[in-house]
């Protein structure tokens, strides 16, 4: 009666045995499946990829033909070497089989030689920048040897042209980027070549030679070199570079964003919003606060006033934290070319006007701190005087009357 038993619990043994061998072979059909399919699916991506990499690369090729043969090659040497590097990469990584690698390297080639070319057929009919307001005698030359032209509105700049202000002048002029330069009286400019990074933009350039330049820029960074130092503001920011060449004095402020200042010292400074540099020499000092903006309250902006109804005007302002003087200027055009008022000593944050003759006219303030230091100016504010009948325009006071 035992053996039947044992037989039994063999037998037993032995099933249970059968299905968990069949069990194995499942699983191993299974895994088998599933690395075919991995392995099929890995064969299709990399076919796949080195199918993208070869169009890329003769998309760039195609390019780069385009842009050696219209010169880009050497206007724009350092970003066409940036390109070919990456396209040399790109084609290592084929040869190592890396895909993912080589699709990367050429793409970004490709992307700056496409920037290149774009921007050589933009300089073509557009150039770097031209000119918006002109106030005064501003002149621009063509290059070292050219003749001294007068600007006008809408006048086009070249990469290597000149720009001159006489005193008492000034103007705007914007790059083809959106970046807005204003160039003081008794300053002198040199245009340079846009740099081109890609995907990741372009860069403005200018050289001051002397005098003053506010430079607001937008899509694009911009470099302005003075004989002492390299000043790189950022996108999105407002700021000032002067070099007074007579003191050897170089002043760089950001009212807006930032900039990076660079000295021939082997100084390097980072000049956050509301700070200024001062370079004597070959020292730059370390980054100083500003004061903020003052804001106008009143009069409102476009206000008109009848001359017959009032021969007084009440200008105010906000005050600013740790401000202890504000200056003030009261001028014909929003270029403050003329001032009809300037003054940097007021206490009070009013001035009274006296009014007695019609015309258009804007105004500006901006703080200073106790050590004498001034912050950027607010935005101009316009009035308009209209008298009937119209006399001939007699100017306000040279100083503006204590409240």
């Amino acid at each position: 009666m035992a053996t039947p038993q044992n037989q039994r619990g063999f037998r037993g043994w032995y099933k249970i045995s059968v299905d968990t061998i069949r069990g194995w072979i499942l699983l191993a059909i299974m895994a088998g499946l599933a690395y075919g399919g991995y392995h099929a699916y890995g064969l299709v991506e990399q076919r796949y990829l080195e199918g993208r990499v070869s169009l890329v690369l003769r998309e760039a090729r195609s390019l780069d033909e385009a842009v050696r043969s219209e010169g880009g090659h050497e206007s724009y040497r350092k970003e066409y070497e940036t390109a070919t590097e990456h396209l040399a990469e790109a084609r290592r990584h084929v040869d190592a089989s890396r895909m993912q690698g080589a699709l990367r390297s050429a793409e970004s080639g490709r992307v700056i030689l496409a920037s290149i070319l774009r921007q050589l057929h933009r300089l073509e009919s557009t150039g770097e920048a031209h000119f918006i307001t002109v106030q005064g005698s501003v002149e621009y030359r063509r290059g070292e040897r050219g003749d001294w032209r007068e600007a006008r509105p809408r006048d086009v700049l070249y990469a290597g042209d000149y720009v001159k202000t006489a005193g008492g002048t000034s103007a705007e002029i914007m790059a083809i980027d959106g970046t807005v330069y204003t160039v003081r009286s008794d300053t002198v400019i040199l245009v340079g070549r846009s740099s081109l990074f890609g995907d990741q933009g372009t860069e403005r350039s200018i050289t001051l030679d002397h005098g003053w330049v506010d430079l607001s820029t937008s899509l694009a960074r911009s470099t302005v070199t003075t004989p002492g130092a390299q000043a790189r503001v950022e996108r999105d920011s407002t700021a000032v570079v002067a070099w007074d060449e007579r003191r050897r004095l170089g002043q760089f402020a950001a009212y807006r964003g930032s900039m990076d200042v660079a000295g021939e010292g082997g100084q390097n400074r980072a000049v956050r919003r509301l700070e200024h540099v001062v370079q004597r020499g070959r020292s730059l000092s370390s980054p100083e606060r500003l004061p903020a903006a003052p804001l106008p309250i009143d009069p409102a902006d476009d206000l008109e006033i009848p001359l017959d109804s009032s021969d007084r005007l009440v200008l105010t302002w906000q005050p600013v934290a740790g401000a202890q003087r504000y200056a003030l200027q009261v001028a014909r055009n929003r270029l403050f070319v003329h001032k009809i008022i300037d003054v940097d000593d007021r206490a009070k944050t009013q001035a009274t006007l006296g009014l007695r003759g019609d015309g258009t006219f804007v105004w500006r303030v901006a703080a200073f701190t106790a050590d004498g230091v001034q912050g950027p100016w607010s935005t101009p504010r316009r009035f308009r005087v209209v008298g009937e009948p119209p006399v001939p325009i007699a100017e306000p006071s040279p100083t503006p009357e204590e409240s």
